[in-house]
């Protein structure tokens, strides 16, 4: 059952009824429920979703691309393509002349590297061939809110061909209580307090017969969902600096927060 969002539906629904070529960015933190909004707005239309690949390399990118074209009926792609803009073109191939086509890139900064390169390549073909196809509405779906938004949203590429924008934010109080509509008022502020209103964790707390017991359920072991979650949502949104996580640890021991200078001294390291 999908719960909420109706701003954000009624918003995708009309983007996919414009009767030319369009291109909506839609990004938000991961487990903010992005797929799950995209597919609920796109019942009833063509469908296809292609998928970038976490750490993996511009070349594993483009070869999975390709296995994922394949996948989806196109078959006449050349085995020594090597650019996105010799692959992004046979997107084509998969637009219904008739009926509205929705095509995602999901998990987009990862297709891409976190480089820019690639929206400037999905800018040449899109002025030179996916705009002619007035069913296409390709969606740009991310979860680093700031490759999206600055490398996307903001680029020079991409400036007048983005039709809609959608920053999705966590559930409001009001969308966990309909979520978890079999839970006591008690319960709801307690799941939104200790994990946000963020839709998969609020999910997590509905397989016990409480909230509480949930909650300690999926803490329990060092492989529980709540423990293994940090190191995935942090490495994947800041990796590249092994300090963010020290620093994070070490506001963790003051419970009172801690100063520029305490921080430098805890962590042993130059005030840079």
């Amino acid at each position: 059952m999908f719960i909420g969002r109706n701003l954000e539906l009624n918003q995708l629904k009309s983007f996919f009824l414009q009767n030319r070529a369009a291109i909506a960015v839609i990004y938000g933190r991961r487990r903010v429920g992005k797929s799950s909004l995209i597919r609920e707005a796109a019942r009833g239309h063509h469908f296809f979703s292609f998928e970038g690949v976490e750490g993996q390399s511009r070349s594993k990118q483009i070869r999975i691309f390709i296995h994922q074209l394949r996948e989806h009926g196109v078959s006449d792609i050349p085995s020594d393509v090597k650019e996105w803009f010799e692959l992004l073109p046979y997107l084509a191939e998969l637009v219904n002349p008739n009926e509205p086509t929705v095509i995602v890139l999901d998990e987009f900064q990862w297709l891409g590297n976190y480089r820019q390169d690639i929206v400037s390549e999905l800018k040449l073909v899109w002025d030179q061939k996916l705009s002619h196809l007035p069913n296409l509405k390709l969606i740009l779906c991310g979860s680093v809110a700031s490759f999206m938004v600055k490398k996307v949203v903001r680029s020079r590429a991409l400036f007048g061909r983005c039709a809609l924008s959608i920053d999705l934010q966590p559930f409001s109080l009001c969308e966990t209580r309909a979520l978890l509509a079999d839970k006591s008022e008690e319960e709801v502020l307690l799941a939104h307090q200790c994990v946000g209103g963020i839709p998969y964790y609020l999910s997590l707390l509905t397989d016990r017969s409480s909230v509480l017991l949930s909650l300690a359920f999926h803490c329990s072991t060092a492989a529980s969902t709540f423990v293994t979650e940090f190191q995935k949502i942090f490495v994947s949104h800041f990796g590249k600096n092994a300090l963010y996580e020290s620093l994070i640890r070490a506001l963790k021991s003051r419970r009172y927060g801690a100063s520029r200078a305490e921080l430098i001294q805890d962590l042993h390291v130059s005030n840079s």
